[in-house]
């Protein structure tokens, strides 16, 4: 025997042997082996090579390679939607994702209905924070044309001093330019220069806090003086010059009085500040002829008023007082010019004389003195009138009287009972001296009575059964007029009543149809409303918390819409504060 025939002995000895023993043990249901596809995999070039043994069978190969290919069925494209239908479904989606994104607002716009009193604007910061010049400054956005300006000229500028830097463009550039030695000496002059205008600013300020009077006259008197010294020096050195100057001055103040724009109470600029809120032209014209005013005013001092106030308290000073009482003399003689132009023209001459030439002030004085004896006896004659009147017999009645020798007792305690009825008519008389309540009732009465009658129905039809033509005449037609039935007031015979018979339709409009919110409750309401918000039944400061406005505005602010981002980020954080409390 070979190898492989006693391998084989042993492997059918082996299988005999499992048999044996596996006779007394339960049969297993035969398994049915079914052919399984082999799972797909990667096919090599020498596979595809080796089974290719000749050219013949080169085209079963091919077949058995090729991979069939499914047709697929061709299907024509559906019509498409018309544009109604398309438009309808666009509007739907839109609207779905519009109010998926409104509906975060409702918690605020609920909470604003409900709110006793909302502040304008909403977003406005905290009072209590105390806001630096830098950060206002770095928060400012110029708004109107004059700021958008002044912001070009300031950020294109090379002047501009920054905190952070110590000079500016234009000082770094000239210290560049220079020597050493001069650049020092140059940054010693800014730096004195800056400070001396420190110093200065600071003074200004606690000037403009000082609240006295005195103090200010002062000053003012001081400005003044300075002004008409630098005036003299200048008519000394240069004529000239100071004559335009004068004749300059003069222009300005002949224009100002023409016009008069620039004040507050005249009639064109009162009906200008009506518009000026809304047209920002107007807005433009009203500031230009306010500074126009405060120039002037600037150039010729102090009012008139101001300067009698100040000379009068100024009793004890010397030779200044004498150029401002002769200002003060030439303002009056000008005034006086133009009162007496309106009044008489005669007059004005002489008043103009006296501005020229100081002699004839005496004529002035007595002039204004002349007025006043006029006014007085205009008063003392009117008094003497009344007075005449009064006293005159001729103005009252004449009746005879017949004397009475004797008077019964019961006669004296009726006109004692009279008496005493007339001193209380007579309290009523005198309170109501100035009202006819009666009569005012009566004709209030007639009135709703004429209102509330049933009116009569005209049921002509003009024109129907009328003829028309040549050589037809005009007949009077009767009116077919249903009268109304008389209807018997309830008030017809009562005295001091007024019924109303229909409902009176001017307090329709006053009238809720529906409880107003937040009440949801009609005797809530009306139990608010019946409560008094007078001084006279609440103390102050229930007083005022009753009448304080649902809506207020702070002048001036500028009311921009609500940030989306800092009112969930608000709401957020109120949320997680609100839950850390429970906690």
């Amino acid at each position: 025997m070979s190898d492989s025939d006693s391998d084989l002995d042993v492997g059918r000895h082996e299988t005999l042997l499992k048999s044996i023993k596996d006779i007394g043990k339960a049969t297993k249901k035969p398994k049915r082996l079914s052919p399984k596809k082999s799972k797909p995999g990667k096919v090599d070039v020498s596979e595809l090579v080796s089974s290719i043994h000749s050219t013949r069978n080169l085209n079963d190969v091919k077949k058995q390679i090729e991979v069939p290919v499914k047709k697929k069925k061709v299907k024509t494209l559906s019509a498409p939607l018309h544009r109604r239908a398309k438009d309808r479904i666009e509007s739907a989606i839109a609207y779905r994702e519009t109010n998926k994104e409104l509906k975060q607002w409702d918690p605020i716009v609920f909470a604003n209905r409900a709110a006793e009193q909302l502040v304008f604007p909403l977003d406005r910061e905290d009072t209590m924070k105390v806001e630096t010049g830098a950060e206002k400054a770095q928060s400012f956005k110029p708004r109107t044309p004059l700021e958008i300006q002044i912001a070009e000229v300031l950020n294109n500028s090379k002047s501009n001093l920054k905190n952070s830097d110590l000079y500016t463009e234009s000082e770094k550039e000239i210290i560049k330019a220079m020597s050493l030695k001069e650049a020092r000496e140059k940054c010693a002059q800014l730096q004195k220069m800056r400070a001396l205008m420190s110093y200065r600013e600071a003074k200004y300020k606690q000037q403009k806090k000082i609240k006295s009077k005195q103090f200010h006259r002062l000053k003012k008197r001081q400005k003044r003086r300075q002004i008409l010294k630098e005036f003299e020096e200048l008519m000394t050195r240069d004529p000239e010059a100071a004559k335009e100057k004068l004749q300059e001055l003069e222009k300005d103040r002949a224009l100002e009085r023409a016009s008069l724009k620039h004040r507050g109470s005249n009639k064109w600029n009162k009906e200008i500040r009506q518009f000026a809120s809304r047209n920002p032209e107007l807005r433009k014209i009203m500031e230009e002829h306010l500074r126009f005013g405060r120039e002037l005013k600037r150039k010729y001092g102090e009012k008139l008023g101001d300067a009698d106030s100040a000379s009068e308290s100024s009793g004890g000073e010397d030779e200044p007082g004498t150029s401002e009482k002769k200002l003060t003399n030439e303002e009056i003689l000008k005034i006086a010019a133009e009162e007496a132009a309106k009044s008489d023209p005669s007059k004005e001459k002489l008043i103009r004389k006296a501005s020229e030439n100081p002699w004839l002030r005496s004529e002035l004085s007595k002039i204004r003195e002349k007025r006043k004896k006029n006014s007085t006896k205009n008063s003392i004659s009117a008094k003497n009138i009344d007075d005449i009147i009064d006293n005159d017999e001729s103005n009252f009645l004449k009746i005879q009287t017949t004397e009475v020798n004797e008077v019964p007792v019961e006669l004296i305690d009726k006109m004692e009972e009279v008496d005493g009825m007339e001193t209380q008519a007579d309290f009523l008389a005198a309170a109501f001296e100035d009202d006819d309540v009666v009569a005012d009732f009566e004709a209030e009465k007639e009135a709703v009575e004429a209102n509330e009658k049933p009116q009569n129905i005209d049921l002509t039809l003009h024109g129907w059964g009328d003829w028309t033509g040549p050589g037809i005449t005009d007949r009077k037609k009767d009116k077919f007029i249903v009268k109304a039935p008389e209807q018997k007031r309830r008030d017809k015979n009562r005295i001091g009543v007024i019924i109303r018979e229909t409902a009176d339709k001017s307090i329709e409009k006053f009238q809720p149809k529906i409880v107003p919110f937040p009440f949801t409750k009609a005797s809530d309401f009306e139990a608010y409303i019946q409560q008094p918000i007078g001084r006279d039944w609440n103390t102050e400061l229930t007083h005022v918390k009753l009448i304080k406005p649902s809506v207020v505005t702070q002048a001036g602010r500028i009311i921009r819409p609500l940030d989306k981002e800092a009112v969930i980020k608000e709401r957020m954080v109120k949320e997680m504060s609100s839950s850390e409390d429970e906690y």
